[in-house]
């Protein structure tokens, strides 16, 4: 791996495009530009949360970084680096060795993710065997006990030797958070870890979380559609869409102050104590079609308050305030006041926002 001057980030990922070449012939081959530009950086410590719609890229992006995806994927990066080292070229056995060891994943369902006819200690077992070759097999045993008992599996010593089967789905989710936690990685993704859970088991799932990276430092990615997940959980959120990053703030910003129309229609969906039984907003239309996403703005075809330029022209990012920036043409300072959610270029909302 070569050194970089990235010594900040402990992740830093720079214009990241992620393409699903599809069709079995040359002459009608077509690409899905599934990530499209995407550059970000999470430091240690930080839990970063990914929302948006399904098809946004969120969980591709998250693959890419491991290269997870099938061999019809093409992964580019400006850089990719890692503690302050590159990561982009990684192959053989160095990026087996950034997958778990460095780089851990939880991804969305357990059921399919775990193999049904493996015993559940078994499975976490491998994990350990594959980067530590020195344990014997009775201290990895010991070491699989040890955290399926800090992930609050009752009596470990018996449900070492269970199939996935005889678990429920939050701990079928304890037992993936175990597994990838094993080897106290820098950074854990966590890909939709709530899915298909109630809410008292991902609130448990959650605090599961929060308590391990307490005692292990890691960062987390957490990747998510549920915006009352990432309230509680995260520091700083990233909004995506059409495989872009769209807006990007601190968590308090964003759900008092979300500078993105589709920002703020995913706030109109969210229930709400004071909202009581109003009926909740949804976003109109579909998501854009990736094989031909366009030049303009992403969202503009569903976006009530879009412009020509919005449908020609894609935004730069706009700073709106310390640590966040915002991808759309409202905020530009050409961009008229009326009918502007944002309000005029000299109002509280705009004024002071610049292009980055």
């Amino acid at each position: 791996m070569t050194e970089t001057r990235d010594d900040k980030a402990l992740l830093a990922v720079d214009d990241l495009r992620t393409v699903f070449r599809v069709g079995r012939r040359t002459s009608d081959e077509a690409t899905v530009q599934a990530v499209r530009g995407v550059s970000f950086e999470i430091g240690r410590g930080e839990t970063v949360g990914v929302v948006g719609e399904s098809g946004s890229g969120k969980s591709v992006t998250a693959m890419s970084l491991l290269r997870l995806l099938p061999d019809v994927a093409v992964v580019e990066a400006r850089n990719l680096t890692l503690d302050g080292r590159s990561i982009a070229g990684l192959v053989g056995q160095q990026l087996r060795d950034l997958r778990g060891k460095r780089i851990a994943m939880v991804f969305q369902d357990p059921m399919t993710s775990l193999n049904p006819l493996m015993p559940i200690g078994k499975q976490v077992e491998e994990m350990i065997a594959a980067h530590e070759k020195g344990l014997s097999r009775a201290e990895r045993k010991r070491r699989v006990i040890e955290l399926l008992e800090q992930v609050r599996i009752p009596e470990p010593e018996r449900r070492y030797r269970s199939f996935p089967h005889e678990f429920s789905g939050g701990m079928r989710q304890r037992v993936m958070i175990a597994m990838a936690m094993a080897l106290r990685p820098e950074i854990l993704i966590a890909d939709e870890p709530t899915t298909a859970l109630d809410v008292t088991i991902q609130d448990q799932i959650l605090r599961l979380m929060r308590s391990l990276q307490a005692e292990s430092g890691t960062s987390i990615l957490l990747i998510t559609h549920d915006l009352a997940v990432v309230s509680g959980m995260c520091t700083r959120i990233i909004v995506m869409y059409g495989g872009l990053i769209m807006e990007e703030a601190p968590v308090a910003d964003i759900f008092d102050h979300p500078m993105l129309p589709y920002t703020m229609g995913l706030m109109a969906s969210l229930p709400s104590l004071r909202t009581g039984a109003q009926r909740l907003e949804s976003i109109p239309g579909s998501p854009p079609d990736m094989t031909n996403p366009g030049d303009g703005c992403p969202f503009a075809p569903r976006c009530a308050y879009a412009r020509v330029r919005c449908e020609t022209r894609r935004p730069g990012f706009y700073a709106a305030g310390p640590g966040r920036r915002s991808a759309c043409w409202l905020l530009d300072a050409d961009a008229p006041g009326t009918d502007n959610p944002f309000g005029p270029a000299d109002g509280p909302v705009r004024k002071g926002v610049t292009p980055l």
